[in-house]
């Protein structure tokens, strides 16, 4: 699994360091994310991606407040079927 990751085209893995773990501390506490989530979006901001892609509809609302920051993506929102 991991050598799939490290060679799939356009996919970059990035270690989790005191960065990310203090962005997705604050993401727990304050947005309540659960501690995967906290670690995805904290792994984001990070890096700063511009977006994130989800389909988690929770991730939009709670990321309101810093989409100057960070967008969602919703998978959902795309495909051809709810």
């Amino acid at each position: 699994m991991l050598a799939f990751l490290r060679n799939y085209p356009n996919l970059v893995t990035i270690p989790v360091d005191l960065q990310v773990a203090q962005d997705a501390a604050s993401l727990r506490a304050d947005k309540r994310f659960s501690p995967p989530d906290a670690l995805i979006v904290g792994t984001g901001l990070a890096v700063q991606v511009r977006h994130l892609v989800t389909n988690d509809h929770n991730w939009s609302t709670k990321l309101a407040s810093m989409s100057a920051r960070i967008g969602v993506v919703r998978l959902s929102s795309y495909l051809p079927f709810p």
